[in-house]
């Protein structure tokens, strides 16, 4: 999870990329940062969603130019040691990955974000402001052709929707991977890519 250094950084790109300037950022606890924004106190509270394996691999000594991470993931029965993970992630004529397990392993790491902050957060503690955001950051996303994003935003949408608040906790949920954008807001998923 991120630390506040961390949460703040990727508030401020969240803010970037939607274009607002907010007034009175507070770093704090549950939730992660609070902020004035059109005439609303706002409450963001921030997550990471990429595999624990990804994580790691971004920390090993990068001896190539390029990564493959299609096969990082973290729905495997065992943790796979280092030297499996670089030698992986190194070899472009690794194993073929079908595109649609990968982005529905992709939409589910983020169903599974999604859910366990909604649990946690569902306990007394928060504190509740004009509205309540969730941001859900990444550095690994789908692809970026046409019918990559088509596949993402359906899965998406898909497991996104299939999670109940009860009540409702955020009013908003961002999912910001690299160059993506989602919102989601009152069951619809909105959609915002940008290089």
């Amino acid at each position: 999870m991120p630390n506040p250094h961390e949460e703040e950084a990727l508030a401020r790109k969240l803010f970037r990329r939607l274009q607002i300037v907010p007034e009175d950022l507070v770093i704090r606890d549950r939730p992660d940062v609070c902020f004035h924004w059109a005439d609303k106190k706002i409450g963001l509270e921030i997550t990471q969603a990429d595999a624990e394996e990804y994580r790691r691999v971004e920390q090993l000594p990068n001896e190539a130019s390029c990564i493959f991470p299609g096969n990082l993931h973290d729905e495997r029965p065992s943790r796979r040691s280092t030297s499996e993970l670089q030698a992986e992630v190194l070899n472009p004529h690794g194993p073929w990955q079908n595109v649609g397990e990968v982005i529905d392993r992709w939409s589910r790491a983020i169903s599974r974000a999604y859910t366990t902050k909604l649990e946690k957060l569902a306990r007394p503690g928060l504190a509740h402001f004009d509205e309540n955001w969730l941001l859900i950051a990444g550095i690994t996303g789908p692809g970026d052709n046409e019918i990559d994003l088509r596949l993402a935003h359906d899965a998406l949408a898909r497991e996104l929707g299939s999670v109940a608040q009860a009540p409702p906790i955020f009013d908003k949920v961002y999912i910001h991977f690299d160059c993506y954008l989602y919102e989601f807001e009152s069951r619809s998923l909105r959609f915002n890519y940008s290089d």
